[in-house]
């Protein structure tokens, strides 16, 4: 089972690789195709998709001192539509606007993981898209598969 500071550890790997990213893109890079599902997205959109979501450990652990176990159900929710807006939002963003949007949100879920107990992160939680386990798991899951799996995407 993961800690805490496989969390925190998880979250820093991320910015890190972000940091390296944002510093060797060029214009170009991030104008190029990246992303092929949800009507496609080239690097620079993907990106904004990043920053949408980059605050959402901090949400789930809110969520999960709350008592919940996985996000409520919300029917009639279209995750591509709510994607697809949170790029829009962001697209007319600078690069480095956007980059430090996540970065700022990496630094609130490092602050929020330190100010958690180990008795909240060992409690179930679910992803959105399937795998289950304690929080800190699911966590270090999140950056793992979603935000450096997007990363990746980005081809640079």
């Amino acid at each position: 089972m993961a800690g805490k500071q496989d969390a925190i550890n998880a979250v820093r790997d991320a910015q890190k690789e972000l940091e390296r990213i944002s510093q060797t893109a060029n214009d170009q890079a991030w104008r190029k195709q990246a992303h092929t599902t949800e009507g496609g997205w080239n690097a620079k959109q993907l990106l904004c998709h990043i920053a949408a979501t980059s605050n959402i450990p901090s949400m789930y652990i809110g969520m999960v001192k709350q008592g919940n176990e996985s996000l409520p159900a919300r029917p009639g929710f279209n995750l591509n539509e709510w994607n697809a807006g949170n790029v829009s939002e962001r697209e007319a963003k600078s690069v480095d606007e956007i980059v430090g949007e996540i970065a700022a949100n990496h630094k609130v879920n490092i602050e929020t993981l330190e100010a958690t107990d180990d008795a909240t992160l060992a409690r179930p939680w679910k992803l959105p898209w399937g795998p289950q386990g304690p929080l800190a798991d699911m966590i270090c899951t999140w950056y793992q598969v979603h935000e450096m799996g997007h990363l990746k995407e980005l081809g640079i």
